[in-house]
């Protein structure tokens, strides 16, 4: 396991203040994709993508790739 960063995160709606803080990281698994059950309420989505895609979208080389 690698830990890339702590990313900031903070949104205001109305009377609502959301502060959190998301430590990222890559984890190498042989767990199948679909093994995996996040929860809806802390994760939004899940996407597979090959490594070298990621880094380009991590070191903000390109804005997008294909998945």
């Amino acid at each position: 396991m690698v830990h890339l960063e702590i990313l900031e995160y903070h949104q205001t709606k109305e009377d609502f203040i959301d502060k959190e803080l998301a430590n990222v990281f890559l984890y190498e698994s042989a767990h199948s994709f679909d093994d995996f059950t996040p929860q809806p309420e802390e994760v939004s989505g899940m996407v597979k993508v090959a490594l070298n895609d990621f880094v380009v979208l991590w070191t903000r080389s390109e804005d997008k790739v294909n998945i």
